[in-house]
């Protein structure tokens, strides 16, 4: 699906719901640990998601590119806290609530049809981080320099 056209087609009532944001580079568009009830759509630059351990390490964990969402999985899990996400450019992303994702999904298929591959493909991709981390032995978990050639190559 092409989000791009999905939003040039949204219907009236939803598109007078969405709020255009620009983001300066290195700023944070959602803050690690916090609720968040929206639905982002990055429609330009790129951004990173990470996750900082106790000892204060970044991790990055995935990194969007325009016309790309985040957002959607803790609309349908309140349980679920946010990672942080940082511009690692200058962004422009449209948002929106949690009710105008739903009253969108309820009038169009397609709309509905893209976020369910957006989950399916984070369902995915983070299993197969699950599974290469649960490969690795304890010192490379931790960063190691054995690590970091490992995974680099």
């Amino acid at each position: 699906m092409d989000i791009k056209k999905l939003i040039d087609n949204a219907p009236e009532n939803i598109r007078k719901e969405f709020i255009h944001k620009k983001h300066k580079k290195r700023s944070l568009i959602i803050f690690p640990e916090e609720e968040n009830n929206y639905l982002y759509i990055l429609i330009k630059g790129s951004t990173e998601v990470y996750r900082q351990n106790l000892a204060g390490t970044m991790i990055s964990l995935y990194l969007y590119n325009a016309y790309s969402c985040f957002g959607e999985v803790e609309i349908f899990n309140k349980e679920i806290k946010t990672f942080g996400i940082i511009a690692k450019t200058d962004c422009e992303t449209i948002s929106m609530n949690r009710k105008t994702v739903l009253n969108w999904m309820r009038t169009d298929f397609d709309f509905t049809l893209y976020i369910v591959e957006q989950l399916s493909m984070k369902l995915v991709s983070g299993g197969e981080a699950t599974a290469k981390l649960s490969l690795l032995r304890s010192e490379e978990r931790r960063g190691g320099k054995e690590c970091r050639s490992r995974w680099s190559a």
